[in-house]
């Protein structure tokens, strides 16, 4: 299957009262020494969608792309 004519466009900014939120907490360890690298925990933990806005545009078009073919591919049932 080829996926076409695709494209993800901005389409202006909206505030969404009500709508979930999620917390992204996580450690980073060195898988050697077990030395914790990177650490998202507590009150450094991650708050989405509001990281959406510590991200360039870039990254944020390139994050909904991401998203936009996950969308896809579920909503035709590929698993793949």
């Amino acid at each position: 299957m080829d996926l076409q004519n695709f494209s993800v466009t901005r389409n202006g900014t909206v505030s969404l009262p009500n709508s979930p939120t999620w917390i992204i907490s996580f450690k980073l360890t060195d898988s050697q020494s077990g030395a914790v690298l990177f650490d998202r925990t507590g009150g450094n933990a991650l708050n989405f969608p509001q990281v959406l806005g510590q991200l360039t545009n870039s990254q944020q078009d390139e994050f909904v792309e991401m998203i936009a073919n996950w969308m896809i591919r579920k909503r035709l049932g590929i698993e793949s």
